[in-house]
């Protein structure tokens, strides 16, 4: 609905990251999963926010692009990634940082080495060097050797696009479950666990789309609601019994 009715920009948290920004280094990441699988993300999220931190008058924009492939096609990717540069230079605002697949990117399991392949890619560059330009067929390539969006290796752009001191990063996934460990190991000390020889950069700011769990730190664009009197609610407070219900029915019931 914030999207849909363009009130991104009156967001709080947002409008907080944005002046931290722009009274700090200048600089903002958006980073997250880039697709309309629409299970972990959308993109029409990460169009949206482009324009409302171009709104907000922040200078710099950069964007740390996780490619999909698991709940979309496997090299729809490239579809995606041509959408968002033409939007990038239709707004003529913002910039790629880095194209990573979530296999790296979105480790939920404590698979530290998988992490550490995207942290060294969005903080100090290492993986396959490219311009804006390039990038499409630099994508197409890797498919035609059989690496799909998924398990995209880094491709990293200018110096400059890294997460260096002083920057911050809004996460634009609101599913929590594989945001966890990427956003622990950016905001918190949990980069130790990586065990990896690339500097971390000093005070970061990490925002959530949403709350990705309860005992972190970072601020949140939607933090959790809780709903009251709803149905079972109610029908509970009249003694009515209850049964419910979850499944995962065959397509052919429908």
């Amino acid at each position: 609905m914030a999207v849909r009715n363009k009130k991104l920009t009156e967001n709080e948290a947002l409008k907080a990251a944005a002046e931290r920004a722009i009274k700090g280094n200048g600089r903002l990441h958006l980073a997250g999963l880039v697709s309309d699988g629409g299970v972990h993300s959308h993109i029409d999220h990460l169009l949206a926010l482009v324009e409302a931190v171009k709104k907000l008058n922040v200078p710099k924009l950069f964007i740390q692009f996780f490619g999909d492939g698991r709940d979309t096609s496997p090299t729809n990717g490239v579809t995606y990634l041509e959408t968002l540069l033409n939007f990038l230079k239709e707004q003529q605002y913002g910039e790629l940082s880095t194209i990573v697949g979530r296999y790296y990117a979105m480790d939920r399991d404590k698979r530290w080495e998988r992490i550490r392949v995207a942290y060294d890619a969005m903080i100090a560059g290492i993986g396959e060097k490219s311009t804006q330009e390039q990038a499409i067929e630099l994508v197409k390539s890797r498919y035609a050797k059989d690496e799909t969006d998924e398990f995209l290796k880094p491709i990293v752009f200018s110096d400059e696009s890294r997460i260096k001191d002083g920057d911050t990063l809004v996460f634009f996934n609101y599913r929590s479950d594989r945001m966890r460990e990427i956003t622990e190991c950016l905001g918190m000390d949990r980069f130790k666990d990586l065990h990896s020889e690339v500097k971390h950069p000093e005070n970061l700011q990490v925002v959530g789309m949403t709350q990705y769990k309860a005992e972190f730190p970072f601020p949140t664009l939607f933090p959790p609601i809780t709903h009251i009197n709803v149905l079972a609610e109610t029908l509970a407070a009249q003694k009515v019994s209850q049964f419910h219900c979850a499944g995962i029915f065959p397509l052919t019931y429908f």
